[in-house]
């Protein structure tokens, strides 16, 4: 059987799409444990409610968390303090079932990395958990204006050589989402039960399953926490 074929037969739904945008943290590697027992740590220490700082702050990057809620004057301390309280809770990862599978499967020009995080954190996490580094991988230095603004989407799908609105983003927050939804790419495919607090099209427990091939995204039913996309057929 030809792996087309495969597709059709496994998969529930399929999305059309040139290319995947991958969030990180959340949708590659399971983070969130580490995420937040850093940021709490992080407001304990800097005299912050942990419940203020955690809303609607996962998938930001450091710095516009630290800009945020610290005075300009304590912001350096404050943002050195945050990425080594996170370095230390990632000392062992695991990456998010199903990412290994696609990953390696996919074309090298068919996906990239999107990240809040800084670049060299992400190579070395990518590296712990074993998954491949990405041609193209977009982090949170490359962008002026961190997600929830549009620009590090925006720059993965000129970089990937795609027309943005052919491009499906897989994120795992609705931070993330509202990045990926001003960029207006093709479909958002949330990634956990965090994104159902979303406006992404389609919602799956992981990756797990999750196939590309000849510009379809195939995603199988029983993975599926949400489901409702807009012009999939």
């Amino acid at each position: 059987m030809k792996m087309d074929e495969k597709i059709e037969t496994a998969a529930d739904l399929q999305l059309p799409c040139e290319s995947l945008l991958f969030n990180f943290a959340g949708v590659l590697i399971d983070t969130a444990e580490g995420s937040e027992r850093a940021r709490f740590k992080w407001s304990l220490a800097f005299g912050l409610d942990p419940e203020v700082v955690m809303t609607d702050n996962h998938g930001r990057r450091a710095i516009d968390t630290v800009n945020m809620f610290i005075q300009k004057d304590q912001r350096a301390f404050a943002l050195a303090t945050i990425l080594s309280l996170e370095e230390e809770e990632f000392t062992r990862l695991d990456s998010v079932p199903g990412a290994r599978e696609l990953l390696f499967a996919l074309p090298s020009n068919r996906w990239a990395i999107v990240s809040s995080s800084p670049r060299d954190i992400v190579e070395a996490r990518l590296d712990l958990a074993g998954l491949p580094r990405p041609l193209v991988l977009v982090c949170g230095e490359d962008v002026a204006s961190g997600k929830a603004a549009p620009d590090c989407y925006l720059l993965a799908a000129s970089k990937i050589a795609c027309g943005v609105g052919d491009a499906i983003v897989l994120e795992d927050s609705p931070v993330g989402i509202r990045a990926a939804r001003g960029a207006r790419v093709g479909h958002v495919v949330g990634i956990g039960s965090r994104a159902l607090d979303s406006d992404a099209d389609v919602v799956t427990q992981d990756l797990h399953g999750l196939r590309w091939w000849q510009g379809r995204l195939g995603i199988p039913g029983s993975s599926l926490l949400k489901c409702e996309p807009s012009g999939s057929k």
